[in-house]
């Protein structure tokens, strides 16, 4: 990525450091291994290595994104207002963190660090690669001025009614 500060794993080593994981887990007896992503830039190459996997080491192998299941993404878009799901340091990201590190956010800077809405290389049945830093100069996408501890507080406890759905 290409904003000062951000650490990035290329696809292959991504890829070797999930293999290796799903290994050892193996090793130790599991067959069944559910990965929770949190890292929208990691959806499509989660599902590549689950089907290598499911070939490789025969493993019943699930990936789910936390704020795509069903009654997550619910539970998010009553919280937020001005956003109806999680976008890079936007409103859900920037709530979150003020509610567990207030200390890291900058209050004077949070005002001013409005991206735009919403992340321009998607669209229906579309997908188109850009750099993240063309789409926008701060790294935001949304809303982090709208953030706040209590939302959350929320959206932190937001969770699946039932295991089933990841």
């Amino acid at each position: 990525m290409d904003l000062g500060g951000t650490f990035t794993l290329d696809h292959s080593t991504y890829h070797a450091l999930i293999r290796c994981l799903c290994r050892s887990i193996q090793r130790h007896g599991f067959r069944r291994i559910c990965v929770v992503n949190g890292h929208g830039g990691n959806i499509h190459a989660l599902h590549v290595i689950a089907a290598e996997l499911k070939q490789e080491l025969d493993l019943r192998i699930l990936v789910c994104t936390y704020w795509t299941l069903p009654d997550v993404a619910k539970s998010f878009a009553e919280i937020l207002e001005k956003q109806s799901n999680v976008r890079p340091r936007g409103e859900a990201e920037t709530s979150m963190l003020l509610h567990l590190k207030p200390d890291l956010v900058d209050q004077d800077a949070l005002q001013q660090a409005d991206g735009p809405a919403e992340l321009k290389m998607m669209g229906p049945g579309a997908y188109r690669w850009n750099s993240f830093k063309s789409m926008s100069p701060n790294g935001v996408i949304g809303f982090p001025s709208a953030a706040s501890a209590e939302k959350g507080a929320k959206l932190l406890t937001a969770h699946p009614r039932d295991s089933s759905d990841c």
